[in-house]
């Protein structure tokens, strides 16, 4: 294998990956060959022999047939087959199973965040009574028995068996009670709608069904999510409100399937995703009759928005690869767009967790829109049992569900949302990335329970002014102001420094900076509770620290289309093209890239850009490389660091190797 001077050959083994928490899932849209959904047209009554007639007709083996959602049916076929199919005057249409995944991403708070606190909380469930609510968990499972949990025993695990009929093997998705949590995900979920122990979810002690729909890698078909839907909407009078805290590529089937659950009265809460893109593009929280919800940013259970903190990075649990996430802002992975109906805290999530996984302590701390989501199920089931005489079996009950919780949630403007403390002194972006505000969930005035008066602290800061130069070492004067309802608090403020920590109270002080740029915030701690206001500008001492320059990354390969193909024998090139924010070429760039093959093995090449900003890695093809079929989809991602620059975004493309 020739290797040039700036060239790395992609080398490691042909292991099967293991998928950990806290990494990437299955990508978005990602298809399953050889597997189709099927939906019928409306006027066909009976999908079952209509599908078994079907599949004689077209050469098909029919997986499943759904009934109460969609009436349609999941089958393995090749794709002349699906595309027949596709022209039947009885089908809809046709699409082809996608796998989904769970919507998490890196790690909390919650309930108290909502607007529960100790007296309404005895006020839901009195000396620790369960409440009168039923909610199916559509997602990994759950351990039927954790401590915190009321796991109904009648779970099901959507799986697919093999029989022999007559000689002939026939394979079909199908149900189990085999629903245990081997993933830890689903578990999670069903703490936070309604754990009742050691710690409380939203509705505590509410019955939770398992709908196992995900693998132990937290992914599975759509066929599998539709069957488990179905299931769920087979029986409205069983089920409340079902949560789906997981999702994947848009999927008419599987939007189909949820609209018509909900047309039966079940109320379908589902997350938004975490791929920072717009719900349209996703299912099922593109589907309107779901409560799509986001996720924000909360690290006390209060509003506010804290000074400083143990903030998290935006995209890794490690610190690495992006901004720290302030107090009281959007969630920068959450997807965002005029789908989602409703906010809720989705970082850093304390919450229930299967105690045979992780440290075996029984909880667990993980974030993502995933675990927002099951606070708006647990408030929806609060609804639920506290109206139960009114409800019905119908999209209307649904409706007024929906209506109730975003129409009682913070709005934008009010002080327990999270952009209201940036009316005091300095605006803080809110990161959220749209001009649709959705209501952030408010759980005490859904139930009524009237919130206290805005606290109306101001704090104006008036000297030095915003970006104000001064001397390392001298003493530089600050003064500030700040109002509480009317009344002068200034005496209360707190002022502190990035880099230097507190630097005293009251509303004039004098102290000197160390060098470097300085975030100066002066704040006031509410005389109530734990709200308050802040004011903050930015003062530079001696010499500012110089800001990092960022990478940009771009992959091509030595072929063109999208993706490429290769055929067996071939040299693949991958170039990787690093340049800087004014998108000069950056030299001596270190990149790191990454090949996964279809069989799930990992390689990896290394090195540094030329005086072009471009990284070379080349690899001569074998389908069957260590012993596994590796024909298929090829992933190549790869990222860029260098000292004094921030580290670029991971850019991933795949190219195709055919025989």
């Amino acid at each position: 294998m020739h290797i040039m001077r700036t060239i790395r050959t992609f080398g490691g083994t042909l292991a099967a990956l293991t998928l950990a928490l806290g990494t990437a899932l299955t990508a978005l849209g990602q298809p399953i060959p050889g597997q189709y959904i099927a939906v019928f047209k409306d006027d066909v009554a009976d999908p079952g022999p209509a599908a078994r007639q079907l599949e004689t007709q077209h050469g098909l083996a029919v997986r499943h047939v759904y009934q109460h959602s969609v009436r349609g049916f999941a089958f393995a076929g090749n794709a002349q087959a699906a595309q027949a199919l596709a022209r039947n005057p009885r089908i809809a249409y046709v699409e082809q199973d996608q796998l989904a995944h769970t919507s998490k991403a890196a790690i909390p708070t919650g309930v108290s965040r909502i607007g529960i606190d100790a007296p309404l909380l005895n006020a839901i469930s009195p000396a620790g009574a369960n409440v009168d609510a039923r909610i199916a968990i559509i997602d990994t499972g759950l351990q039927r028995n954790h401590p915190d949990l009321n796991v109904d025993p009648n779970g099901v695990r959507v799986i697919t068996t093999t029989t022999k009929v007559k000689g002939r093997n026939i394979t079909e998705i199908t149900f189990d009670n085999v629903f245990d949590d081997d993933n830890g995900h689903g578990t999670h979920v069903g703490g936070t709608v309604a754990a009742n122990g050691a710690i409380v979810g939203v509705a505590p002690g509410a019955l939770l069904t398992a709908v196992k729909v995900l693998s132990a890698g937290g992914s599975g078909p759509w066929s599998y999510v539709i069957a488990g839907v179905d299931w769920v909407a087979g029986q409205p009078e069983r089920f409340d409100v079902a949560n789906m805290s997981l999702g994947g590529g848009y999927s008419q089937a599987v939007n189909d399937a949820v609209k018509r659950a909900t047309d039966k009265g079940i109320v379908f809460v589902v997350s938004a995703g975490n791929a920072s893109s717009d719900v349209s593009q996703v299912s099922p929280a593109s589907e309107p009759s779901a409560i799509t919800v986001s996720a924000m940013v909360d690290y006390d259970g209060a509003p506010g928005g804290l000074v400083s903190g143990d903030y998290v990075s935006c995209k890794n649990a490690d610190g690495t690869g992006g901004a720290l996430h302030p107090d009281e802002a959007f969630a920068c992975f959450s997807n965002f767009g005029a789908g989602v109906d409703i906010c809720a805290p989705g970082v850093r999530i304390y919450s229930t967790w299967p105690q045979t996984l992780g440290d075996q302590t029984g909880y667990h701390t993980i974030s993502g829109t995933s675990m927002a989501a099951p606070h708006v199920a647990g408030a929806a089931a609060l609804y639920v049992a506290l109206n139960r005489a009114n409800r019905t079996h119908t999209r209307t009950w649904v409706d007024e569900v929906t209506a109730a919780l975003t129409s009682s949630g913070w709005r934008a403007g009010d002080y327990g949302y999270f952009d209201y403390y940036t009316q005091a002194g300095s605006p803080r972006p809110t990161g959220d990335k749209d001009s649709t505000r959705e209501p952030l969930l408010n759980v005490s005035a859904l139930l009524g329970v009237t919130s206290r008066p805005d606290p109306e602290i101001f704090v104006t800061i008036a000297e030095p002014a915003n970006n104000s130069t001064v001397q390392t070492g001298t003493p530089v004067t600050f003064t500030a102001t700040a109002t509480w309802g009317g009344m002068d608090v200034t005496d209360a403020i707190v002022w502190t420094s990035s880099r230097d920590g507190v630097l005293g109270n009251g509303g004039s002080i004098s102290a000197a900076l160390s060098a470097g740029t300085h975030s100066i915030v002066a704040a006031v701690p509410d005389p109530v509770s734990s709200f308050g206001g802040a004011a903050s500008i930015n003062v530079v001492a001696g010499q500012a620290t110089p800001v990092p320059k960022q990478l940009f990354i771009a992959l091509s390969f030595s072929k063109p289309g999208d993706p490429p193909v290769y055929f067996d024998g071939e040299t693949m090139r991958s170039y990787f093209d690093v340049t800087d924010e004014l998108g000069a070429p950056v030299q001596d760039a270190y990149v790191s890239g990454t090949l996964k093959t279809p069989a799930g093995g990992t390689l990896t090449a290394s090195g540094n850009t030329d005086a072009n900003g471009r990284f070379e890695a080349s690899m001569r093809l074998n389908g069957k490389q260590g012993g596994a079929n590796n024909y298929g989809l090829w992933t190549c991602s790869g990222y860029a660091t260098k000292p004094d620059h921030l580290r670029s975004d991971t850019v991933s493309r795949a190219f195709e190797l055919r025989r």
